[in-house]
């Protein structure tokens, strides 16, 4: 109750503040060129296959091999810094993002078994994806001087990983695809001067493919993400 309070104290004075003039932003919101830094939390949930490969443990020796299915649910961490400019109601832009995994455990099947039923299979990886991306970020109210703006963005782009301490999780990443693709709504708040705090609900999906290393097996991992990172945006445009 004492941080709602406190939220709601912040929203009353930065409407307050507003009504003087004190957050009058000079410039609409499709003028605006934007820097951004941001930091979030998340779940990602797997869907996987290995075809004619194997699963190993740290020490490289085979747990179960053949044409395997998991699933796994873990917490990630995610780092994101990328740029925009507008065209008419449009801002494009790129980015640089970093999202660490844990894994502690993966749900397996094997399709070739006596017994198909899924088991839980202790499994403690952690590993780190490095993205690349391009946006396109559309924006609702591009005349507005509010305080307040709202938009809708989409990324996309590919990843690689590192920190990996299994063999074969990954396959051989020297020929993987590893591409991704995230939409979310977008708002954010002036709180200063060119300075704009946000909140960005993400979906992201990821898909990677890859020979294994024990040709001629297939690693192919679909990867569900839903997030939300929040930060600060910088508009560094002129007045």
């Amino acid at each position: 109750m004492k941080k709602l309070l406190f939220i709601l104290s912040l929203l009353a004075t930065y409407a307050a503040s507003a009504q003087f003039g004190y957050y009058h932003d000079l410039r609409v919101n499709k003028e605006k060129y934007m820097v951004s830094l941001g930091y979030g939390l998340g779940t990602a949930r797997w869907h996987s296959d290995l075809t004619s490969s194997a699963i190993y443990d740290k020490n490289g020796a085979v747990i179960t091999s053949g044409d395997l299915k998991f699933k796994a649910k873990n917490q990630t961490k995610q780092y994101d810094l990328n740029v925009m400019f507008p065209v008419e109601n449009v801002r494009y832009g790129l980015g640089l993002g970093f999202e660490t995994f844990y894994l502690n455990q993966i749900n397996l099947q094997q399709a070739v078994n006596a017994n198909p039923s899924p088991a839980s299979l202790l499994f403690d990886e952690s590993f780190r994806f490095d993205k690349l991306y391009g946006q396109i970020e559309y924006i609702f109210f591009p005349e507005s001087k509010s305080m307040f703006s709202v938009s809708a963005n989409m990324h996309a782009g590919y990843f690689s990983f590192s920190g990996v301490q299994r063999i074969n999780f990954f396959g051989s990443d020297a020929i993987a695809r590893s591409l991704f693709l995230s939409v979310s709504p977008l708002g954010d708040v002036r709180v200063y001067s060119h300075t704009y705090l946000f909140v960005q609900p993400m979906f992201e999906y990821k898909n990677f493919k890859s020979q294994a290393l024990d040709a001629p097996g297939i690693i192919k991992h679909n990867i569900i993400t839903y997030s939300i990172i929040a930060g600060l945006r910088i508009d560094v445009s002129k007045e």
